[in-house]
């Protein structure tokens, strides 16, 4: 069997698996992690749990942190122990020990131009992230303060979502009106996307940009001669009005023209561990590629 073919197989079984677990009910074929319903997990995830956690590597974490990082690597205990190890190592060569030590920058975070809208889904049950690119002015923060708060970020949606998201992946849904160049840092984008790309897991099945300018659509058209078809077809360019055929109205983002309507907490509220750290943390360098 070709390597096609048994990813094609692993796919089909991975499927079949959760029509199953659907079919005959969740309490009957899932099994519990968390207590929290959508954090349940089938026979077969829980035997991939069990011999990640023979290795080393999984010692001091949770059951939840362990299968973000299984799904994100389909269950392959050998490519999860390879990057369960490299957030390791990136963790403690930059600061990041653990999710204490992940304090948003205050200012990045009153920006809300990344956010999740808990328990909010598209019509295929996934996640959605909104982005309002033009609000971030890049240059103007820091590399250590962007890091600081994808850290964070991701931190956040761990605690906040369930499961579900890690094992079915997310959407992303984008406006980029009021991006330039002037503003955007090619430099620290390019290192904050390498930080994460071997180091977290988060699947993101789909990018919606939406109301995308005209240079965008020629470039699209471009790209679909020179990059892969699967790449491609992960990003999606649309009107505003076409975006009820990815997500119902009542659970899309006021941001895009949807009902549901997202209020800013307070940065404390959304990261607890904030009110816990009884003094600041001492800064730290960034070690990465620059």
């Amino acid at each position: 069997m070709s390597s096609k073919e048994a990813k094609h197989q692993e796919k089909l079984k991975r499927q079949q698996d959760k029509a199953a677990w659907l079919k005959e009910g969740p309490a009957d074929r899932t099994i519990d992690v968390t207590g929290v319903a959508g954090d349940r997990i089938s026979p077969r995830e829980f035997e991939a749990l069990q011999e990640l956690k023979k290795n080393p590597v999984a010692e001091g974490h949770d059951d939840k942190y362990l299968m973000a990082f299984l799904f994100g690597r389909k269950l392959d205990i050998a490519r999860t122990i390879e990057m369960l190890t490299a957030n390791i190592k990136w963790r403690n060569e930059n600061g990041y020990q653990d999710s204490s030590t992940a304090v948003p920058c205050e200012r990045i975070y009153n920006t809300n131009y990344s956010y999740v809208i808990p328990g909010t889904r598209d019509r295929q049950g996934r996640a959605i992230e909104y982005i309002m690119a033009g609000r971030l002015k890049m240059k103007e923060f820091t590399l250590k303060e962007l890091i600081d708060w994808a850290v964070a970020f991701w931190e956040y949606t761990l605690r906040t979502e369930t499961l579900e998201v890690f094992r079915d992946g997310i959407i992303v849904i984008e406006s980029i009106h009021g991006v330039s160049m002037s503003s955007y840092d090619m430099k620290n984008g390019k290192a904050l996307m390498s930080a994460f790309q071997d180091h977290f897991p988060l699947r993101i099945k789909l990018i919606v940009v939406v109301d995308p300018p005209g240079i965008v659509r020629a470039l699209m058209a471009i790209a679909r001669i020179f990059l892969k078809k699967k790449l491609i077809e992960r990003v999606r360019l649309c009107k505003t009005e076409e975006l009820a055929e990815i997500v119902d109205p009542e659970q899309l983002s006021h941001d895009f023209g949807g009902k549901a309507v997202w209020q800013l907490p307070p940065r404390e509220v959304a990261f607890p561990w904030l009110a816990a750290k009884t003094k600041a943390t001492e800064p730290t360098e960034f070690v990465g590629d620059l």
